[in-house]
């Protein structure tokens, strides 16, 4: 298991990769922000949804922003344990 500290440059360079990466770079960080949940991602991914020429990046962008909704979604279900 990886520690706050060690997440943080995860997110970091999956945040770098989907602003400076090729298509398949861009689409793998936004996958993975998505399934990491996190958040601090948002603003970044909704720019990628709206404005990344790739079809598919935009298609993982709305993926990664999906995951989020449905991370909101249990939690307000009161499904934490799943979460």
């Amino acid at each position: 298991m990886i520690d706050a500290e060690e997440r943080q440059q995860l997110i970091n360079a999956m945040l770098d990769k989907l602003e400076h990466g090729n298509a398949a770079e861009r689409r793998a960080a936004a996958y993975w922000l998505g399934e990491a949940a996190a958040g601090d991602a948002v603003d970044e991914l909704i720019k990628t949804y709206h404005d990344d020429d790739n079809k598919s990046v935009r298609a993982a962008a709305a993926y990664a922003l999906g995951m989020f909704r449905a991370v909101d979604k249990a939690l307000k279900a009161g499904r934490e344990e799943q979460v």
